[in-house]
């Protein structure tokens, strides 16, 4: 997105939203608030960290009195167009407890959309609080959006204060919320859409009832989704890498980028900071990538537990703390493994991938790093052309701005890397 600026002071302190939402404080924010820096220059430019599904874009003053006073919006994106299917029909469904034996979870994906209790084609746990049901997809989805068809025989509200969940996780609360809770006044409907803000990743659907001790009863949950088949290659072989300080010459940062996965220590292809408070490593991949997964080989001849307490974060900021986490923060059990894979919730638009010890003084020391990733150029599902189509926010489009490539005969801002279209 790009603005020209007039009595340029007025714009400091502006965010960037977007998303499905008419009220703009729900939607998701694109770049950073503008500072008072920015403000000399003609375009400013804020960078979505990654691909926002979105109808509204806003602009708004965040904690100022001021004239908001500007020349113009250019919203960089490309047309919106999934082909969907219900991807949950047949899949295996359990919930948190069977009301009855003939009302199970598997009624909820068995196609039919009747509202009718007596159908004997709806689902019903038993009254309890925080009652939850879930479909595992068998593979991994990119997830829109998911319609749930309610009683309409009676019982409707039973599922208010509902929410749907979306993502790689068994355990249901560490997954993506998709929409909003149900309310009261949504009931009346047959059918409940939700609208995940965002394409979700995601192999387990979920529903629950939240701060509500309830029957968990609904007749049918359609997830509409398009097949997840991303072409994945480790980007990080032979890029640039830091540490937060060396151990040993012997021993550097680039050791993790060799394509060594050697687990010992004396096969001379390991890397080690010294032993100290948030030690870190990191890995400049040159350029902007789709990443979805980071594989680190932890040593496996001793001191395996010296990455415990770990995160893994990806980017565009050469300051990692402002990077988005991938996976989970390494726990005890995992360091047995050799392979420990970082699963991201969904695609992260990044170039600095890092890994750093939280609250924890100690040696970074493990042995290779892999960073599954796309290269945007090749990304046809994100970005295939992008185009200024600000007059034509009509439909849901995917919007972003760093990703795009230089192409064509745009005018082209070499420094960045992407097209400015001018």
């Amino acid at each position: 997105m790009v603005f020209k600026k007039t009595q340029k002071n007025r714009i400091a302190n502006s965010e960037i939203r977007v998303g499905l939402s008419e009220d703009i404080s729900r939607n998701t924010q694109c770049g950073d608030i503008i500072t008072e820096s920015q403000t000399s220059q003609s375009n400013i430019y804020f960078e979505c960290s990654g691909p926002i599904v979105g109808r509204y874009v806003s602009m708004q003053l965040v904690d100022k009195s001021e004239y908001l006073n500007f020349c113009e919006m250019r919203v960089m994106a490309e047309e919106y167009q999934p082909i969907l299917a219900n991807v949950a029909i047949g899949k295996t469904a359990t919930q948190s407890s069977d009301w009855s034996p003939s009302f199970p979870a598997s009624n909820a994906v068995d196609g039919n959309t009747a509202t009718s209790w007596r159908s004997g084609s709806c689902t019903s746990t038993k009254k309890e609080k925080g009652a939850w049901w879930k479909v595992d997809l068998g593979a991994k989805y990119l997830v829109y959006e998911v319609i749930v068809t309610n009683r309409r025989d009676c019982c409707a509200n039973r599922i208010v204060n509902s929410e749907i969940r979306v993502g790689l996780s068994e355990d249901i609360s560490r997954n993506t919320q998709c929409g909003d809770i149900i309310t009261e006044s949504q009931t009346s409907q047959s059918n409940i859409y939700f609208e995940c803000s965002c394409p979700i990743v995601g192999r387990y659907v979920s529903m629950q009832l939240v701060d509500k001790s309830e029957y968990l009863n609904f007749c049918e949950m359609r997830v509409m989704a398009e097949e997840y088949q991303p072409i994945l290659e480790n980007v990080a072989i032979g890029k640039t890498a830091t540490q937060s300080s060396d151990w040993s010459a012997s021993f550097p940062a680039s050791n993790a980028v060799d394509g060594n996965i050697n687990t010992n220590w004396g096969s001379g292809s390991c890397t080690s900071t010294q032993e100290e408070e948030g030690a870190w490593w990191k890995v400049d991949l040159g350029a902007n990538y789709l990443v979805y997964e980071v594989i680190v080989t932890n040593r496996q001849d001793c001191c395996k537990n010296r990455i415990v307490n770990s995160e893994i974060r990806v980017g565009l900021s050469e300051d990692i703390s402002q990077n988005e986490q991938c996976g989970d923060i390494i726990t005890e059990s995992q360091t047995s493994q050799a392979n420990i894979y970082f699963e991201c919730s969904g695609p992260i638009v990044g170039r600095y991938v890092s890994m750093q010890l939280v609250d924890k003084s100690e040696l970074l020391n493990f042995c290779e790093m892999r960073v599954m990733a796309e290269d945007i150029e090749k990304k046809s599902l994100y970005l295939f052309l992008m185009s200024d189509i600000t007059n034509e926010l009509n439909t849901r489009h995917a919007a972003y701005v760093v990703i795009a490539p230089c192409r064509g005969n745009n005018k082209c801002d070499q420094q960045r890397g992407f097209a400015a279209i001018i």
